[in-house]
Protein backbone atom coordinates (compact mmCIF):
# COMPACT_ATOMS: atom_id res chain seq x y z
CA UNK A 1 0.00 0.00 0.00
CA UNK A 2 0.88 3.69 -0.25
CA UNK A 3 0.28 6.68 1.72
CA UNK A 4 -2.67 7.75 -0.16
CA UNK A 5 -4.17 3.98 0.14
CA UNK A 6 -3.96 4.69 3.65
CA UNK A 7 -4.70 8.01 4.49
CA UNK A 8 -8.65 7.40 5.63
CA UNK A 9 -7.33 4.59 8.06
CA UNK A 10 -4.63 6.67 9.38
CA UNK A 11 -7.28 9.49 10.29
CA UNK A 12 -9.17 6.74 11.80
CA UNK A 13 -6.07 6.36 13.86
CA UNK A 14 -5.60 9.75 15.43
CA UNK A 15 -9.05 10.05 15.12
CA UNK A 16 -9.07 6.87 18.44
CA UNK A 17 -5.80 8.19 19.54
CA UNK A 18 -7.55 11.83 21.05
CA UNK A 19 -9.65 9.49 22.96
CA UNK A 20 -6.22 8.68 24.84
CA UNK A 21 -7.67 4.70 25.28
CA UNK A 22 -5.68 1.72 24.01
CA UNK A 23 -8.53 -0.48 23.55
CA UNK A 24 -10.58 1.46 20.79
CA UNK A 25 -6.89 1.92 18.85
CA UNK A 26 -6.64 -1.82 18.63
CA UNK A 27 -10.09 -2.32 17.66
CA UNK A 28 -8.90 -0.34 14.02
CA UNK A 29 -6.46 -3.56 13.92
CA UNK A 30 -7.90 -5.77 11.33
CA UNK A 31 -9.66 -8.65 13.13
CA UNK A 32 -7.15 -11.25 11.15
CA UNK A 33 -4.08 -9.85 13.40
CA UNK A 34 -5.57 -7.83 16.36
CA UNK A 35 -5.73 -10.48 18.50
CA UNK A 36 -2.25 -11.31 19.40
CA UNK A 37 0.43 -10.39 21.70
CA UNK A 38 1.75 -7.82 19.88
CA UNK A 39 -1.74 -5.96 20.37
CA UNK A 40 -1.93 -6.29 24.18
CA UNK A 41 1.41 -5.12 24.57
CA UNK A 42 0.32 -1.95 22.72
CA UNK A 43 -2.64 -1.12 24.36
CA UNK A 44 -0.54 -1.32 27.45
CA UNK A 45 1.85 0.64 26.37
CA UNK A 46 0.07 3.29 24.98
CA UNK A 47 -1.83 3.82 28.18
CA UNK A 48 1.31 3.54 29.79
CA UNK A 49 2.68 6.40 27.92
CA UNK A 50 -0.17 8.96 28.69
CA UNK A 51 -0.05 7.81 32.48
CA UNK A 52 -3.74 7.71 33.19
CA UNK A 53 -3.88 11.22 32.05
CA UNK A 54 -7.28 12.53 30.25
CA UNK A 55 -6.04 13.77 27.16
CA UNK A 56 -7.47 17.90 26.70
CA UNK A 57 -5.90 17.70 23.01
CA UNK A 58 -3.63 16.09 20.01
CA UNK A 59 -1.61 17.47 18.16
CA UNK A 60 0.51 15.25 15.29
CA UNK A 61 4.34 16.46 15.06
CA UNK A 62 5.22 14.29 12.38
CA UNK A 63 4.54 11.84 10.38
CA UNK A 64 7.27 9.55 8.54
CA UNK A 65 6.09 6.63 5.94
CA UNK A 66 8.61 4.19 4.34
CA UNK A 67 7.51 0.58 2.79
CA UNK A 68 8.42 -2.57 4.53
CA UNK A 69 8.51 -5.38 1.76
CA UNK A 70 4.82 -5.44 0.57
CA UNK A 71 3.84 -3.28 3.98
CA UNK A 72 3.70 0.07 4.90
CA UNK A 73 4.70 1.17 8.23
CA UNK A 74 3.80 4.88 9.07
CA UNK A 75 5.35 6.35 12.23
CA UNK A 76 2.74 8.97 13.81
CA UNK A 77 5.18 11.50 16.00
CA UNK A 78 2.18 12.55 18.51
CA UNK A 79 2.33 15.54 21.10
CA UNK A 80 -0.57 14.84 23.46
CA UNK A 81 -1.94 17.71 25.73
CA UNK A 82 -2.95 16.11 29.21
CA UNK A 83 -4.70 17.38 32.11
CA UNK A 84 -3.47 16.63 35.58
CA UNK A 85 -5.87 15.15 37.89
CA UNK A 86 -5.41 19.01 39.98
CA UNK A 87 -6.32 20.51 36.63
CA UNK A 88 -3.32 21.34 35.22
CA UNK A 89 -2.04 20.65 31.99
CA UNK A 90 1.32 19.19 30.35
CA UNK A 91 2.31 18.30 26.69
CA UNK A 92 3.60 14.64 26.38
CA UNK A 93 4.96 13.32 23.13
CA UNK A 94 3.82 9.49 21.92
CA UNK A 95 5.23 7.76 18.77
CA UNK A 96 2.89 5.22 17.38
CA UNK A 97 3.61 2.95 14.28
CA UNK A 98 1.11 2.03 12.18
CA UNK A 99 1.62 -1.05 9.76
CA UNK A 100 -0.70 -1.12 7.01
CA UNK A 101 -0.95 -4.38 4.95
CA UNK A 102 -3.73 -6.24 2.12
CA UNK A 103 -5.74 -8.34 3.32
CA UNK A 104 -8.17 -9.89 0.85
CA UNK A 105 -6.81 -7.63 -1.31
CA UNK A 106 -8.13 -4.84 0.76
CA UNK A 107 -5.56 -2.22 2.69
CA UNK A 108 -6.13 -3.00 6.18
CA UNK A 109 -4.58 -1.81 9.33
CA UNK A 110 -2.30 -5.28 10.55
CA UNK A 111 -0.80 -3.67 13.82
CA UNK A 112 -0.06 -1.13 15.76
CA UNK A 113 3.00 -0.60 18.45
CA UNK A 114 4.75 2.42 20.44
CA UNK A 115 8.13 3.52 20.11
CA UNK A 116 9.76 4.00 23.04
CA UNK A 117 11.67 7.02 22.83
CA UNK A 118 15.40 5.70 21.99
CA UNK A 119 14.50 2.43 21.16
CA UNK A 120 13.40 3.48 17.54
CA UNK A 121 10.89 0.37 17.69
Amino acid sequence: PRLTDVQPLLARVEQQAQRGLGMPLAMLIHPSTRNTPVTQKFIFDFQDALAGFRVAGLNRSDLNAREAGDQLDVDLRMQFNLEDPQGGYLSRPVSVRARFGRVDDKVALVRLTVIKPGSGS
